[in-house]
């Protein structure tokens, strides 16, 4: 089974193409996200909000860009996918995955929704 598995079918070859076209620069991180791992991802970051963290340094140093609350991630629908990679890779298949028709923000590099 390959990582897009966790995908709508209509969005699995529109990601995995973007996904090649990073190459070996970039790795796919998150797929599908159950309920409990949503929560989980956002309770962590709001402990880090707790602790004086702002946004951008919680994402730069732990690598957890603002999850959306429980019920409200595109993960959760199968309609979202998370790409490591360096930052120039992710902001230039972001553009790609943009003019595409996807979702995509520089605030939030790693994550690509439709």
């Amino acid at each position: 089974m390959t990582w897009s598995a966790g995908l709508q079918p209509w969005l699995r070859p529109y990601a995995e193409a973007l996904v090649s076209y990073g190459g070996s620069n970039v790795t796919v991180s998150s797929v599908y996200r159950s309920y409990s791992k949503q929560l989980e991802l956002r309770n962590r970051w709001e402990a880090y909000r707790a602790q004086g963290y702002t946004s951008q340094e919680i994402g730069e140093r732990f690598g957890l860009w603002t999850p959306a609350l429980p019920g409200r991630s595109k993960h959760q629908q199968g309609r979202a996918f998370d790409v490591s990679g360096p930052k120039e890779w992710l902001t230039w298949l972001g553009a790609v995955w943009k003019s595409w028709g996807g979702r995509w923000w520089e605030s939030d590099p790693v994550h690509f929704e439709a």
